[in-house]
């Protein structure tokens, strides 16, 4: 290891992610990493989000961040992951925080990697209290997977849209946050805005009988594809129902079979819980997970099912999809 001396923030005004940020620039010059990032989830499930460098390609920002979260739940990366990738993932002031490097083995990031959890802890302590920054706000829209500001003159807000979530809803909130400034929209997945979509859950209605069944309407390209789950009346059956009826509705997207594993729920405190999924295509196996807070299990299971395949569509799409 080369050195331990990570630059202290400016004293005449601290921004707690300006610190993390520098922390996590440390350490990919430190470990020769290609990149980092650093999520905390708050018992509110309200998640923050930092990666650096900035102006990564939005597959690399898609391709870290769910490393992250799968780590957050799993303990390590997907198993398919052919890029190495070292993490540390504690419990720390004000919720569950991970960092994630990628290009970088565990037994080369270790020692970086302590030093940094300790810094992250000790900002997080300094910057209690503190107004967010822009990017921070920006963030924290419901919509919003990652916002960045890029150099220029002036310079303009790069905004990555999360593509299961209400486009409209986000911009609304956007308008309202960031007024007429310059503002650049992409998807996560690296499309531009306007440009092809990824499946988008639009309906969900749940009825409640001897079992729970769940009908589900998805957006494809303008074209609504509409599926059914069942399961039992409880909250592990609706989430059951409604992923079940996703993977329904989806396959006249797919040439192979498509069928739900197992759907987890990992319980957390106050009223935020991790539910996960495994889906299987052919062969293949894919693993889903989203927060879920109290009430939500319907809403859940769906959104679960379409974080594990969204991004796969199009390696794992049919002639139907027509990627």
């Amino acid at each position: 290891m080369q050195s331990t001396d990570i630059p202290e923030p400016g004293t005449t005004q601290f921004d707690e992610d300006a610190g993390i940020g520098d922390v996590l620039r440390w350490l990919v010059a430190e470990t020769e990493a290609e990149s980092a990032a650093y999520i905390l989830l708050t018992p509110s499930g309200n998640e923050r989000l930092l990666i650096e460098p900035h102006g990564l390609s939005s597959v690399d920002v898609a391709e870290l961040v769910e490393q992250a979260r799968h780590a957050m739940i799993e303990g390590r990366v997907e198993a398919e992951v052919n890029v190495p990738m070292a993490h540390a993932r504690w419990l720390g002031k004000n919720g569950s925080k991970i960092v994630i490097l990628r290009g970088v083995t565990a037994t080369q990031a270790a020692e970086a990697l302590r030093f940094a959890r300790f810094v992250i802890e000790w900002l997080a302590a300094r910057g209690e209290d503190l107004p967010p920054s822009l990017e921070r706000r920006v963030r924290e829209i419901p919509g919003v997977s990652w916002a960045e500001l890029s150099p220029g003159d002036p310079p303009s807000l790069r905004i990555l849209l999360d593509p299961n979530a209400d486009p409209e809803l986000a911009r609304h909130e956007l308008l309202r946050v960031v007024g007429s400034g310059s503002v650049r929209l992409e998807e996560i997945d690296g499309r531009a805005d306007g440009e092809e979509p990824r499946v988008r859950l639009i309906d969900l209605t749940v009825g409640i009988d001897d079992e729970t069944s769940v009908d589900v309407v998805l957006d494809w390209r303008g074209q609504m594809l509409k599926g059914r789950g069942r399961g039992q009346p409880t909250e592990a059956g609706r989430s059951y129902a409604s992923a079940q009826a996703v993977a329904d509705a989806m396959k006249p997207l797919l040439d192979s079979d498509l069928s739900v594993e197992g759907v987890y729920r990992s319980e957390g405190s106050d009223d935020l819980d991790v539910l996960v999924v495994t889906v299987r295509v052919g062969s293949q196996r894919y693993v889903g997970a989203v927060t879920s807070p109290k009430g939500q299990e319907s809403a859940s299971g769906a959104r679960a099912v379409l974080d594990a395949l969204n991004r796969r569509l199009p390696q794992i799409a049919g002639k139907a999809g027509r990627i």
